[in-house]
């Protein structure tokens, strides 16, 4: 909420504010900020992933399967595929 709240008074569009306020709840964002909100979730999610604060578990199934994960090995699959592609990024 605060970083909406931040995001309003230095007048960002109302969609990127709404997207920082619905990022952790998605379904809770206005129909037609949805999709951006759940990208940013599952985004927000892999990156905590990565440094082994949340994981699949933490994650909401039912926003994962829109992005085709349908088990912990898909979600994990994918968590491996971007750990490698930062690794490459940073050589």
């Amino acid at each position: 909420e605060i970083g909406a709240k931040i995001a309003e008074k230095w007048n960002f569009p109302p969609v990127i504010s709404n997207v920082i306020r619905y990022h952790h709840e998605p379904n809770e964002a206005p129909d037609e900020q949805k999709k951006l909100a759940s990208i940013i979730y599952m985004a927000d999610l892999l990156a905590h992933d990565q440094d082994g604060s949340a994981g699949y578990f933490q994650g909401d199934t039912e926003i994962m399967q829109q992005f085709s994960i349908q088990s912990e090995e898909d979600f994990n699959n994918l968590s491996d595929k971007l750990n490698k592609a930062f690794r490459r990024e940073k050589r």
